[in-house]
C-alpha cells in the first residue's frame, strides 16, 4: 500500500526579494515589485554564445537599449513596447534581442506601407515578471506613448507566476505536497533549469488541476488591464523542451521523481491553446510562435527560403532564448502581427 501523500497548503517561505539578490541589476518599484536599475551593466558568462559572454545593459530609465529611449516621444515616431519575462529580457547581447530584430523588420514593413518616420521597438522584458507586471506596466509607463503593445506570455511559468501573486498578497494558498521544493531542489540536479523554467508550473497544475483555469482567467484580466492603456498584441512562447525535447533519462527521471506525465508536462501548452482561442473572441491580435522555433530549431527555410542546418533555439544551460532564438521569436511576430501594426499601402 502508497504511503499516503502529505499537503502544505501554506504559503512558501519567501525567498530575498530579486532587488535583494541581485542589487546590480533590479531595483524595487512600487507598483511593478522591480525593475531594471537604470544604466546597470552586467557581464554574464554563457558558454554557448559565440563570444562566450553576453553583457546586459540599460538606459536612464533602465530598459534594456544601448541609448536613453527618448521621453516625450519624438515626432513622426511609431513606438512598439514589448513586455515579457527574462526571456525577453535577454540572456544576449542587446543587438541580438527580439526587439533589436523586430526593430529592422517593422521599419521596412513601414516604408511599404508609405510611413517615412521612425520605428522604435523598446524592449520592456523584465526578469522574474509575470502576468501582473505586463497588465500594469503600460499604465506605469503611459510617459512612452508606445503606439502598440506586445505582450509575450511565456508558457512554461507565467500561469503560475499569476497564481503565485495571489498567494503572496494572501488571496490563496497553492496546494503542494511537504516535499516540493525538496523533490524540485533534486531533480535539478538532473534536468537543470527545466525545474524553473516549466516543471515547477507543471507539478502544481498536476497537484491542483482545478486552479489552471484560475491561472488562464488572472493571465486574461492582466491583458485586458494592459489593453486599457495600449493597443495590445499578444505572443506566446513555448517552453524549451516543447522545442527540444529532453533526453530519454530525463524524461525518465521526471516521470519517476516527479510523477508527471507527458500530459502533464503539457499543461502550458493546453492553457496556450485555451488563452489563444479566448484573444481570437476578443479581437486581439496573438500568435503561437511555436512552428517558427520549431523551423529555425531544425534548419528549416525561414521567410528568406534558405535551408541552414540545426541550431539551438534555447540555451541547454540556462533554458533561455538563444540568439537564434531571439531571431526566430522576431520573425513570427513580424509574420503574423506586422501586418496588423502595418498593412501593405493600396496598390
Amino acid at each position: 500500500m502508497a504511503a499516503a501523500m502529505s499537503w502544505r497548503c501554506s504559503p512558501p517561505e519567501p525567498p530575498p526579494e530579486v532587488w535583494e539578490r541581485e542589487p546590480d541589476y533590479y531595483v524595487q518599484h512600487d507598483v511593478l515589485g522591480h525593475v531594471h536599475k537604470a544604466n546597470a551593466r552586467r557581464h554574464t558568462q554563457v558558454q554557448e554564445h559565440p563570444a562566450g559572454e553576453v553583457t546586459f545593459v540599460t538606459e536612464g530609465r533602465g530598459f534594456r537599449a544601448d541609448a536613453d529611449v527618448t521621453v516625450p516621444k519624438p515626432p513622426d515616431t511609431w513606438r512598439l513596447l514589448v513586455l515579457g519575462d527574462s526571456h525577453i529580457d535577454g540572456v544576449v547581447n542587446n543587438s541580438e534581442s527580439v526587439t533589436a530584430a523586430l526593430s529592422t523588420r517593422l521599419m521596412v514593413r513601414a516604408r511599404e506601407s508609405g510611413f517615412t518616420g521612425r520605428v522604435e521597438v523598446v524592449n520592456g522584458g523584465t526578469g522574474h515578471w509575470g502576468p501582473p507586471q505586463y497588465g500594469a506596466a503600460p499604465g506605469v509607463w503611459a510617459e512612452l506613448e508606445a503606439d502598440a503593445c506586445l505582450v509575450v506570455v511565456y508558457e512554461g511559468n507565467d500561469y503560475l507566476d499569476a497564481l503565485a501573486a495571489e498567494e503572496r498578497a494572501g488571496l490563496r494558498m497553492l496546494k503542494r505536497s511537504e516535499d516540493h521544493f525538496e523533490r524540485l531542489f533534486a531533480a535539478q540536479e538532473v534536468v537543470g533549469e527545466q525545474v524553473s523554467q516549466q516543471l515547477n508550473q507543471d507539478l502544481v497544475l498536476a497537484t491542483e488541476p482545478e486552479v489552471a483555469q484560475d491561472a488562464l482567467a488572472l493571465t486574461l484580466t492582466a491583458l485586458e488591464q494592459a489593453a486599457a492603456h495600449c493597443a495590445i498584441s499578444v505572443a506566446v512562447l513555448p517552453t524549451p523542451a516543447a522545442v527540444h525535447p529532453p533526453t530519454v533519462a530525463q524524461r525518465t527521471y521526471i516521470a519517476q521523481a516527479l510523477g508527471l506525465s507527458p500530459h502533464a508536462r503539457l499543461s502550458g501548452r493546453k492553457l496556450s491553446g485555451e488563452l489563444l482561442g479566448a484573444l481570437a473572441d476578443r479581437g486581439v491580435p496573438s500568435v503561437d510562435t511555436w512552428p517558427w522555433l520549431h523551423a529555425e530549431r531544425h534548419g528549416l527555410p525561414a521567410d528568406d527560403g534558405v535551408k541552414r542546418g540545426a541550431v539551438r533555439v534555447f540555451w541547454e544551460a540556462d533554458q533561455h532564448l538563444s540568439t537564434h532564438g531571439h531571431r526566430a521569436l522576431a520573425q513570427a511576430v513580424d509574420a503574423a502581427l506586422g501586418p496588423v501594426w502595418w498593412p501593405a499601402a493600396p496598390e
